[in-house]
């Protein structure tokens, strides 16, 4: 907050400033005070007086709003000698010329601002230079008759404030040594980006809201400030970060089905045609007297296009890696529903899918939309997820997101017994070497599929002649599981302590005709096999997941089991609620002990 009386001091130099032209040259005590980094309540002390006189200025065409579109203030004209005298001896033009140098100066100050390590100095800096803007067209609009006219240099210097990685003064450290120089240099651009990053996720945002702000941004960004630093050093971060807080108009008209919603699957979802492109924006930044809903700004078929070809622009960047990730997490959600035509992503969204590994997964969601709602034909879309299913998905971070995005895939009804029998015996297969905490997901969602596609039941009852041999045991041999109900394969509890539990899972991987590798989903002969994978996991530690994986022995439900809040589970979780119960009879000695410690050795003996 700024002090009482460093706001005194700094209304005061404002007034006699705008009072008296003889006292201009207190402007540059204001202008000093911006850069004193260190002292919060001077900036903001200094950056108020400053907008009171830069407007009121700006109001008596003291400064030309013209000069905010080029790089230097306007000149006088020096075409005549005779005349580029007289305008040099004017003091009024001087003041006038004068002054422009300032206000380009204190504008400098303020981009550097926007990545100033406090918050309330970033917020300070981007709202005089918003306001600013609006004082300027305002004026603009009042020269040109009623024309509407943004200064797009000042923009495009706005937007390279928020861009660029300048460095601040107070952090540029004279250090000999040159590795650590550059060590220093990384530190303080990761400083700035990250200042930056919150200033465009909420300040920014919000003036995003207006409707001819957002589309003359977009403008400049794409028709200026990106071709004229193609081959600089943009931080395509920064990008990426501003592209997702343009604060898109939403559509009055029905909008598409979105993957998030299993309706997708089962409702007619047609491509509406982009209907919603006459809709009219009312909500503007600066008004005039004309009428604006004749404007290109107030369209949002308009905005949609400048919104698309920025990023079309961007993809066809050299990303890195992780912020190609980025990209792909929030491209269905926040991009898709805003483009004059999502099919136009079709290449990228291919070429991500055909990467493999997370990437391939992150891709999906866009993906399947362009199936679902835009009639993208995709062939082998079903046979390219099953190569997706591999052990290693349920140890990545997005593992909850493929499966959920799975089960949505795997929605249909129409969908053949042999593609849904594929999918229900590879996740079979999978949980034998899946973490814990993906368990419960797993054989959740095979229970679903089952109940979803009834003739996959058969997977239940399936019973191989080549299984068949001594050393599986059902209810009716020597050994056996309690939870057998004669129709499917167990590991025999009482020979896994022998070790003959492992030569019996051997022979049910040898001997089951499932094909695992093999990628034609037709081909898998899973139908054949199954789910002896699911009775092992009847055997196993954890409570929780023996019990959901003994379901299938029982009559299979109509309704569909709880998924979606299985989906985030971890070890820790699972830890939790193992403790959160409470035990009626805790097991114990069946001779119960007088003491904790045994009064002497016959009776430690016997306790054995």
């Amino acid at each position: 907050m700024v002090k009482k009386e460093d706001l005194k001091t700094f209304t005061k130099l404002a007034n006699l400033i705008i009072n008296d032209k003889r006292n201009a040259n207190l402007i540059l005590e204001l202008i000093a005070n911006l850069d004193e980094h260190d002292d919060v309540s001077k900036i903001l002390g200094a950056s108020s007086a400053l907008f009171k006189v830069f407007c009121h200025l700006i109001k008596k065409h003291l400064i030309e709003c013209t000069s905010a579109n080029t790089n230097n203030p306007p000149k006088a004209n020096s075409s005549n000698p005779e005349t580029s005298s007289n305008n040099a001896t004017s003091v009024n033009e001087m003041y006038k010329e004068w002054m422009n140098d300032r206000f380009q100066t204190a504008c400098e100050r303020w981009f550097e601002l926007l990545s100033h390590e406090d918050a309330v100095v970033r917020q300070k800096s981007l709202k005089v230079l918003m306001d600013l803007l609006k004082v300027l067209t305002s004026t603009a609009i009042g020269q040109t008759g009623g024309l509407y006219d943004y200064p797009f240099r000042f923009i495009e210097k706005i937007l390279w404030g928020l861009l660029s990685l300048k460095k601040r003064k107070e952090e540029n450290i004279n250090i000999d040594d040159n590795n650590n120089n550059n060590n220093n240099d990384d530190d303080n651009n990761a400083i700035i980006i990250k200042h930056l990053k919150s200033l465009m996720e909420n300040d920014f945002k919000e003036c995003m809201a207006f409707d001819d702000v957002r589309y003359f941004f977009m403008k400049v960004l794409l028709e200026d400030l990106i071709p004229k630093n193609a081959d600089k050093a943009l931080n395509f971060e920064l990008l990426f970060c501003l592209l997702k807080n343009f604060n898109m108009p939403k559509s009055t008209t029905t909008t598409k089905p979105s993957v998030t919603s299993s309706s997708v699957l089962t409702k007619n979802t047609k491509n509406d045609g982009g209907n919603d492109g006459s809709q009219m924006l009312k909500n503007f930044f600066v008004y005039t007297s004309t009428d604006q809903l004749s404007t290109k700004y107030s369209l949002v078929k308009e905005h949609k296009k400048l919104f698309t070809n920025l990023w079309i622009r961007f993809l066809n960047m050299d990303l890195q890696k992780s912020l190609y990730k980025a990209v792909l997490v929030v491209l269905h959600d926040s991009v898709m529903p805003h483009m004059t035509s999502p099919l136009l992503l079709t290449d990228f969204l291919i070429h991500s899918y055909n990467a493999g590994g997370s990437t391939s997964l992150l891709a999906l969601n866009g993906l399947f939309i362009l199936m679902t709602s835009y009639n993208l034909d995709y062939p082998d879309f079903y046979g390219k997820l099953y190569t997706l299913l591999e052990p290693s998905v349920f140890h990545m971070q997005y593992r909850a997101r493929f499966m959920y995005l799975l089960d949505l895939f795997l929605y249909s009804t129409h969908l053949s017994a042999n593609i849904v029998g594929a999918f229900i015996k590879k996740l079979s297969r999978l949980s034998l070497t899946a973490p814990t905490p993906a368990l419960l997901s797993i054989v959740t969602l095979v229970t679903n599929l089952l109940i979803r596609h009834p003739n996959c039941q058969t997977l239940i009852h399936t019973k191989p002649a080549k299984l068949n041999g001594p050393q599986m045991k059902n209810d009716d041999g020597v050994g056996g599981s309690d939870n057998n109900d004669g129709d499917g394969m167990v590991v025999d509890d009482k020979e896994n302590d022998g070790g003959a539990g492992g030569n019996n899972l051997a022979q049910c991987l040898s001997e089951d005709p499932f094909k695992e590798n093999e990628k034609n989903l037709l081909k898998t002969r899973a139908m054949e096999s199954s789910l002896w994978e699911i009775k092992t996991l009847q055997c196993h530690y954890h409570y929780s997941i023996s019990s959901r994986a003994c379901r299938i022995d029982q009559v299979l439900p109509i309704v569909e089991l709880p998924y979606k809040e299985l989906l985030e589970h971890t070890i820790t979780d699972l830890i939790d609620k193992e403790k959160r119960k409470k035990m009626k009879v805790v097991p114990g000695n069946y001779l119960p002990p007088n003491s904790f410690v045994p009064d002497s050795l016959n009776d430690l003996l016997s306790f054995s």
